[in-house]
């Protein structure tokens, strides 16, 4: 099998590091908590949701990055808030993925 060290690093640079943007983890911690769940006027989702929904495509991205034969899951039906409400997440820093 082909050293995939290389990618592998950038890929943890890109999710851990801001190199290009700013991370989500610090753009989040002067946002309101009383606003996660509140949808801005005129808006179709709450911040909540987009977050929630960055992560399902982060995740599909990287598992198809790595195995060609993933498929991605059916999402019709779910909200794009996922299984959860449109509430206020849980600790973000607990439900933060480790990358190996």
């Amino acid at each position: 099998m082909e050293d995939l060290s290389s990618l592998r690093q950038h890929v943890i640079n890109l999710l851990t590091k801001a190199e290009a943007h700013v991370d989500v983890a610090t753009e989040l911690k002067g946002f309101p908590a009383k606003l996660r769940g509140r949808k801005p006027d005129g808006a179709p989702h709450t911040p909540w949701q987009l977050l929630e929904h960055m992560r399902i495509a982060q995740w599909d991205i990287l598992k198809f990055s790595v195995d060609a034969s993933h498929v991605s899951p059916k999402l019709a039906g779910r909200t794009l808030a996922g299984n959860r409400d449109a509430g206020e997440p849980k600790n973000l820093a607990k439900e933060r993925p480790t990358v190996s």
